[in-house]
């Protein structure tokens, strides 16, 4: 249904039926303009940026905030990252203490079809242990499972940092919920951790990985394996010339270590990249050159390679 623009009604006056179903047509379009689809679901993150505490109970609306022992937390308004607020969980160190972790309340739409991107500006302390996590849930919104996007305790950014992953859901769910964790309590280390800004995407479209390296080898390479699949054509050198070759591969999973190779016709490997690619779905190009100066004696290798998160 379409919004239909009402006058507002003077006191005393006498509210007709027309009038309220008229409101409540209203509400249900702005329900349904926010992704709305049923009792405490929708298809958007709602109050992702923590801006909304409407009862000042301290905790942003839409979220529900859990606390480790010892743990603290609070909406951060003197240097939030984006708008006017942000969150703030601080753990006073220790055996057993931690900050606290938040999830929001809504179940948000998903399906195995479509992965699910999200993003999140986060910084602190940069040695205790932060982790995102996705909850996943079925159609009755049972929980499924855990996939972690992100942990980590020793490299967390200093200053206000943007963050994105991506993580297809398991099959059967069509529900997610994400949990944000701020100083978890299996690291003694006293700190804070803040986060903002956390928002629901459909595609990355960024480069993640690069690499480039050059090597003399005994005999000359003739193809590249990407991820282990050969991933150009079979090429036969020549004496005395210079060979180029190109190869790509779409579809290879991240959340974890990727090999590109250069392998020789009898298929030894005799020069590798590696691309660490944190959990995505990826494209990679690799390019290669080297110089031959007679099939069976020493060339000049070049191998690059780079990886591009595929749009989703």
């Amino acid at each position: 249904m379409a919004w239909t623009d009402i006058a507002k009604r003077a006191v005393g006056d006498c509210i007709p039926k027309s009038w309220l179903d008229t409101f409540i047509d209203n509400l249900v379009h702005l329900y349904n303009s926010a992704g709305g689809s049923g009792t405490g679901s929708s298809g958007s993150l709602q109050n992702g940026s923590f801006e909304n505490d409407t009862d000042a109970d301290g905790i942003p609306d839409g979220w529900t905030r859990t606390l480790y022992t010892g743990g603290s937390f609070a909406i951060e308004t003197t240097a939030p990252a984006h708008g006017a607020k942000a969150i703030k969980f601080t753990s006073p160190g220790g055996s057993g203490n931690g900050g606290g972790y938040i999830e929001n309340d809504d179940y948000i739409l998903c399906s195995e079809v479509r992965p699910v991107v999200l993003r999140w500006v986060m910084w602190g302390t940069a040695d205790v242990n932060n982790l995102v996590d996705i909850l996943f849930y079925d159609k009755a919104k049972g929980y499924l499972s855990t996939t972690n996007l992100y942990t980590n305790a020793a490299t967390n950014p200093t200053t206000a940092t943007q963050k994105h992953y991506s993580v297809t859901p398991p099959a059967d769910a069509r529900y997610f919920r994400i949990r944000l964790t701020g100083c978890k309590n299996d690291d003694t280390t006293a700190g804070s951790t803040y986060f903002d800004d956390v928002a629901i995407g459909t595609s990355i479209g960024s480069v993640v990985g690069y690499a480039e390296t050059a090597a003399s080898e005994d005999r000359p390479a003739d193809r590249i394996h990407i991820a282990t699949s050969l991933s150009s054509v079979v090429f036969t050198a020549l004496d005395n010339t210079w060979v180029s070759l190109s190869g790509a591969k779409v579809g290879v999973a991240g959340g974890g270590d990727v090999i590109i190779d250069l392998r020789d016709s009898a298929g030894n490997s005799r020069l590798t990249v590696t691309l660490a690619l944190p959990l995505g779905t990826y494209a990679i190009y690799a390019s290669a050159t080297w110089w031959t100066y007679a099939v069976g004696t020493a060339s000049e290798h070049y191998l690059t390679a780079m990886a591009i998160r595929q749009e989703v």
